[in-house]
């Protein structure tokens, strides 16, 4: 489980990388627009990671510190889940 734990936080930190390297072309935005709100107050590196670091610290407390019968499948869908979004970030970092 701790690996998957090291792969759901791989995938946040590029989720961040890729995010930020996409929307310092002029061309693209965040597609939420609660995302897009909060980056507009606080700049894009500062809002990802202000949502970032709560999310990884919940998801680390579950798999580190209870014990949910459920949580492994969970984890594992999270982390396909931000495996998705990180490659379709790729995709428009290609484009």
């Amino acid at each position: 489980m701790k690996y998957l734990l090291m792969a759901f936080i791989a995938l946040q930190i590029a989720d961040i990388w890729t995010t930020h390297k996409c929307l310092q072309r002029p061309d693209r935005k965040e597609a939420n627009k609660v995302i897009a709100w909060l980056m507009s107050k606080m700049g894009v590196l500062p809002a990802l990671i202000a949502l970032k670091v709560p999310i990884i610290c919940a998801v680390g407390y579950v798999t580190l510190c209870l014990s949910v019968p459920w949580w492994p499948i969970a984890l594992v869908m999270l982390c396909v889940f931000y495996a998705a979004v990180v490659v379709n970030n790729i995709r428009l970092l290609r484009t």
